[in-house]
């Protein structure tokens, strides 16, 4: 019957909505026997009404596996809450991940406004400035100061700026320069180079505790 195959083959997801009405003592077979047929009608016909009610009754009872069913609704709630749960995490987390590119795509915007405006700020000045390291090497300049020296901008960073002067000139600049250091105070002097007289101001700009601190410079041509 249906409800063997049910209980047989665990069906769950069938289900017996109701119960044909057949005439009582009928028995279908595949390929009939007179014989066979006879036998069994006969026994049919000697049990009982209320036998026949109740086996009848358990025959039939195929009842619906409510307890699985509750267990794969609650399953596949739970698999549903989750998957709202995972593309809700993931589509926040892509809000966040377009924003935070937002915000550092306008931070560097604001940082390239910025160093151009300095280099421009710096480059109008007919004064020159040059940042140099705690060992005199050219770490940034104006593009008056390459021009007296003869060089392009990129040229001179990372050159030995002493190395780019005359001699004498060369000497008494390194001593103002390590004097500068030494102190931590400004060092004012005026010197002359390649015809030109120039008043330099070295300002040592503080660095890691121990070591040497680097130094701007500004010299302002002051030939009459």
């Amino acid at each position: 019957s249906a409800a063997c195959l049910i209980r047989a083959h665990g069906l769950t997801n069938l289900r017996i909505a109701a119960i044909m009405a057949w005439p009582d003592n009928v028995l279908c077979m595949a390929s009939p026997d007179p014989f066979l047929t006879g036998l069994l009608q006969k026994a049919l016909d000697a049990v009982p009404a209320d036998r026949k009610i109740a086996m009848a009754a358990r025959w039939f009872d195929a009842p619906a596996p409510e307890g699985n069913v509750r267990r794969a609704s609650r399953w596949w709630s739970a698999a549903g809450l989750a998957a709202v749960l995972a593309l809700a995490v993931a589509g926040w987390w892509r809000l966040r991940l377009r924003r935070e590119v937002a915000r550092r795509k306008a931070t560097e915007r604001d940082l390239t406004n910025q160093r151009e405006t300095l280099e421009a700020v710096l480059n109008a000045t007919s004064d020159a400035i040059l940042v140099l390291d705690e060992s005199f090497h050219v770490v940034m300049v104006n593009r008056t100061g390459a021009e007296r020296f003869g060089l392009a901008m990129e040229a001179m960073l990372g050159r030995g700026i002493l190395e780019l002067t005359e001699a004498p000139v060369a000497a008494n600049r390194r001593r103002r320069y390590l004097q500068a250091q030494a102190s931590g105070r400004p060092a004012r002097f005026t010197d002359k180079r390649a015809g030109r007289v120039y008043e330099n101001t070295v300002y040592p700009i503080p660095s890691l505790a121990g070591a040497r601190p680097r130094l701007a410079i500004y010299a302002r041509d002051v030939t009459e």
